[in-house]
């Protein structure tokens, strides 16, 4: 449940609350503290200290993170689409690609004519804690490689997929996969040099943002 801040107006509107803390979210810079997302800082409970690990890591490195649950993933993904106003996406699910369509949203499950995008959405099984970063498999993202898709990798995950390091994150996926599966890439969000204070954002450079589900439904 999103919450208002003390000298909030009493007419502002949850999902106008809920776009604004995305904003904060996506405008966050590495040295700053974490940003006051409307979200209980329980959220980190009852994953333990590693989903801290690797949020401070993955934040510190240049990405950005905006923590959901189950049930509010779809409404925060949707309202950085729109604020964003991404003009070209692609993505893989099946189940998102209709449900985008469904809201008037373009997204293609491929590029055309090898043109990257605006916005990658991908899924991840493993993420790795000490060091921040994101694990892509040929499952996850039907291509060679992360970079030169989109100036925008947008990631959904499970908090429970946070490893401690490479070698958890690869018994993992074994564990999934039942047998090793080909690891394209591991990785790890970089920091942007700015030009009028403005971060250089590109297909090769891209910005990582990740929607992590610190929750599931009970």
């Amino acid at each position: 449940m999103v919450r208002t801040k003390k000298n909030e107006p009493a007419d502002t509107t949850e999902k106008e609350i809920v776009r604004r803390n995305i904003r904060h979210a996506l405008s966050y810079k590495a040295q700053n503290k974490f940003p006051n997302l409307d979200v209980s800082t329980n959220l980190f409970d009852d994953e333990g200290n590693i989903v801290e690990t690797f949020v401070r890591n993955f934040r510190n490195a240049g990405g950005k993170f905006i923590p959901c649950t189950q049930d509010d993933v779809i409404p925060r993904l949707l309202a950085v689409i729109q604020d964003l106003q991404y003009q070209k996406i692609i993505a893989i699910d099946d189940s998102l690609i209709q449900l985008l369509r469904s809201r008037n949203i373009q997204v293609k499950k491929d590029l055309v004519d090898r043109e990257p995008v605006h916005a990658a959405i991908f899924h991840t099984d493993a993420l790795i804690a000490n060091t921040g970063s994101i694990c892509f498999t040929q499952k996850n993202i039907l291509h060679t490689s992360i970079y030169n898709l989109a100036q925008d990798i947008i990631i959904v995950a499970n908090a429970n997929s946070i490893m401690l390091n490479i070698k958890k994150a690869m018994e993992h996926l074994t564990t999934i996969y039942g047998t090793q599966p080909p690891l394209i890439e591991t990785v790890t969000p970089t920091l942007h040099k700015e030009v009028d204070g403005k971060p250089v954002i590109t297909p090769a450079s891209p910005r990582f943002i990740l929607f992590l589900i610190i929750k599931n439904n009970a």
